[in-house]
């Protein structure tokens, strides 16, 4: 294998990973151009303890979920929370908090996307998905998502789970969202944190000085 051959594999598999988040609370924008304008395109970053991320996971955390679609036609593999309670703390970095998966707005709480809200496509008839969907991990990653400015940093497992794509391509739609990797938001990082947030944080000081 020669290195162009190995450099195009690597670019191809950077680019199916996800950069824009927030598609599931509806923060995708309906003009992708002025995305690119105000946001560069950010590559995804492997994170420094991925292999004890996905050992931990793979060890203590069920790999199967239930479809589950809400209100507004939101379809997503539902999932036990303990994704986001028990990864956070394995994040070394100041800041990093749960997603806004839990509040009474949103709370579909940890949860793979599988069909967007604004995706046209036949009725999905639940009944025939009581059974649960297995998945497997093959990744994590930290990325500045390129839509969501509230968001500095977004932490994520990629997932590989055949059935989900099954599912889509049986209502028309494209294999994965955007052609991106299924995946689990963990964790993020808000780019402005409130006084209150950085009190809450442990081992943390805080030094205020006179500006007089």
């Amino acid at each position: 294998m020669d290195i162009q051959t190995t450099y195009n594999q690597y670019s191809e598999i950077k680019t199916s990973l996800p950069n824009i988040f927030g598609k599931c609370l509806g923060l995708e924008s309906k003009d992708l151009l002025s995305i690119q304008i105000h946001s560069p395109k950010i590559v995804p970053q492997k994170e420094l303890n991925e292999t004890e991320i996905l050992d931990y996971a793979n060890e203590n955390l069920p790999l199967f979920g239930k479809l589950v679609t809400d209100e507004r036609g939101f379809t997503y593999l539902d999932i036990e929370n303990e994704y986001i309670y028990e990864l956070l703390p394995f994040l070394e970095t100041f800041g990093a908090t749960n997603p806004p998966y839990f509040d009474a707005i949103y709370n579909a709480g940890a949860h793979v996307s599988v069909i967007l809200a604004s995706e046209i496509h036949p009725p999905l008839n639940l009944e025939e998905f009581e059974d649960d969907i297995p998945f497997t991990i093959t990744g994590c990653y930290s990325v500045e998502p390129e839509n969501w400015l509230e968001m500095e940093t977004i932490w994520f497992l990629t997932i590989d789970a055949p059935k989900l794509s099954e599912i889509r391509l049986n209502l028309g739609l494209s294999p994965k969202i955007q052609d991106h990797e299924f995946h689990i938001t963990i964790a993020v990082k808000k780019r402005f944190l409130s006084i209150h947030e950085i009190l809450m944080h442990e081992n943390q000081t805080i030094f205020i000085k006179d500006l007089f």
